[in-house]
């Protein structure tokens, strides 16, 4: 990732198992195949992103670790 054109990163996801995985594609399109369960995120549970799933905010001054 040595480019200083976002659209050219990768998506990289790190799993339950401890695993890194790479996906040679953009955030939306990674995204949407997420959401469209038409790609397999390694490490992730069988059943994500789950029936129902619905995208929330993130507050960092509200996260806890």
């Amino acid at each position: 990732m040595n480019s200083p054109d976002p659209d050219a990163w990768p998506v990289v996801v790190f799993g339950r198992d401890g695993d890194w995985s790479e996906f040679s594609m953009g955030v939306v399109e990674f995204l949407t195949a997420t959401y469209r369960r038409t790609i397999d995120i390694p490490g992730m549970p069988e059943a994500f992103p789950g029936e129902q799933p619905k995208v929330t905010g993130h507050d960092p001054r509200t996260a806890t670790m």
